[in-house]
């Protein structure tokens, strides 16, 4: 149970309680389920299965709707899908997600597949998204020669430094450094450390920068966050 535990997406936990009532499956958001559940990367299923799975097991199966009902009683999340992003991705705006979920949703993991991601980046070469997943407290799991400065500047704008590799003049700095002609959009998911899940903060376009391999970027939101994420967010904590 405790792998939910962060769940706030009013969307998610609706699919989630009709599907654990009625049967009636949310092919996408039941699959997120699964795959935040299933831990491990070699349980490969489809929404179905793991529907039949739980059937196996009433007592986690009554345990996982009351535990369901419960956050949706605590979440404070408005249902607004997340801007500038395809129709079929099932995320919303502010909610909080573990990696797992937001690979599921946009397709990265599925039903055939659940290849191993750690990075901080996941271009989607086909949509021109990149995903951008930031940690800010760095101070466990991450070697001492790794340092990155993100934080929030305002509201609406968020410091955030590329890994070493990203150049003014290679091709993964020039993904970013000419986002404004050369069709690619970022999405940025942010959590306060390794023990929170992140907040999907949608859609940001380059403001400026600065430096080289890293290069320190300043971007916009399009949608401000609000004063509470801003205050989680805003502290340049030591790496």
């Amino acid at each position: 149970m405790g792998s939910i535990l962060h769940a706030n997406d009013p969307d998610a936990l609706d699919a989630w309680t009709t599907v654990l009532t009625t049967g009636d499956i949310d092919a996408p958001r039941v699959q997120m389920l699964a795959y935040q559940v299933l831990h491990n990367a070699s349980d490969i299923t489809d929404a179905k299965g793991f529907i039949d799975l739980l059937n196996q097991h009433p007592a986690l199966k009554d345990e996982m709707c009351e535990v369901i009902d419960w956050l949706k009683e605590e979440s404070t999340v408005e249902p607004t899908p997340l801007p500038g992003v395809p129709v079929t991705w099932p995320l919303v705006l502010h909610a909080r997600y573990e990696r797992r979920e937001i690979q599921t949703a946009v397709g990265h993991l599925n039903s055939h597949s659940r290849p191993q991601f750690r990075e901080g980046c996941l271009p989607l070469v086909d949509e021109k998204i990149e995903l951008m997943f930031v940690t800010l407290d760095k101070r466990e799991g991450f070697g001492e020669r790794v340092q990155f400065h993100d934080y929030a500047i305002s509201p609406s704008l968020f410091h955030w430094q590329t890994q070493n590799k990203a150049g003014t003049n290679n091709t993964t700095g020039k993904r970013y450094l000419e986002s404004e002609s050369n069709g690619w959009r970022f999405q940025l998911f942010v959590r306060e450390d390794l023990e929170h899940a992140f907040v999907a903060l949608g859609p940001v376009t380059l403001k400026s920068y600065e430096g080289d391999r890293p290069i320190s970027i300043i971007w916009s939101l399009q949608n401000p966050m609000s004063a509470d994420l801003f205050r989680r967010f805003s502290i340049l904590r030591d790496s």
